[in-house]
């Protein structure tokens, strides 16, 4: 687990923009990667592997157990991490985790019912798409980081992190990049505005990859 020196920190952090610091670090640490101790699911990345396991059902009804045992996890009131759980789907979008929880009990082998849910599904998405990290940034910039109340601000932040960070991670940020962007704010003079800097380095779009592949010219491959 990442632990920073006192003495790297400039004098312009509070307990909480530290905090945050911290607890990004933490979330994307390399340790706690090998050790499955982060999270990487959220109601967002829930949501399209519903659609996916649903157009796979589609295709191979053997499928469906899948789909049905998804449906239960996504919606299980033990699960921190799931679409019922989800801070910013509660609070910005609460009809979404309402229409899993009541699927849920509907839930059978029933094509019809199964392309619902996959509509439905893809409904949601795009919606979540266009306003889920919007939504983040605008909790986290609602925050006081100036505030004496920090067990109350800081426990806000732990919720809208366990959302950030996932949804990063899905659009195709590496743990690596978010760490050394998060890193980097440890020494900056932003104060309170350091949330915000952070986020100024993400947007809202998937990432493309360029694959680099080292191979011999006179390969069979490169002579037609």
């Amino acid at each position: 687990m990442w632990v920073s020196k006192k003495t790297d920190w400039s004098k312009k952090h509070t307990d909480l923009t530290k905090y945050f610091i911290e607890k990004v670090k933490q979330q994307v640490d390399y340790d706690e990667i090998i050790s499955n101790k982060h999270r990487t699911t959220n109601g967002f990345t829930l949501i399209k592997e519903i659609i996916d396991v649903a157009e796979l059902t589609l295709k191979r009804r053997k499928s469906y157990r899948r789909l049905e045992s998804l449906l239960l996890e996504s919606t299980d009131a033990l699960v921190r991490s799931n679409i019922r759980n989800d801070y910013i789907l509660q609070k910005y979008h609460n009809d979404i985790p309402e229409y899993y929880n009541d699927i849920k009990n509907k839930i059978k082998d029933d094509e019809n019912l199964i392309k619902d849910i996959l509509l439905k599904s893809k409904i949601f998405y795009f919606r979540l798409e266009k306003d889920y990290f919007e939504n983040i940034k605008f909790e986290l910039k609602s925050i006081d980081y100036e505030s004496k109340e920090f067990y109350r601000e800081s426990d806000r932040i732990d919720l809208i992190i366990s959302n950030l960070i996932p949804y990063l991670l899905f659009i195709g940020y590496s743990p690596t990049s978010i760490s050394d962007i998060a890193y980097r704010m440890v020494k900056k003079d932003f104060g309170i505005q350091t949330t915000s800097r952070f986020l100024s380095h993400f947007d809202n779009k998937r990432l493309d990859y360029s694959f680099l592949i080292i191979t011999n010219s006179e390969s069979e491959e490169f002579q037609h």
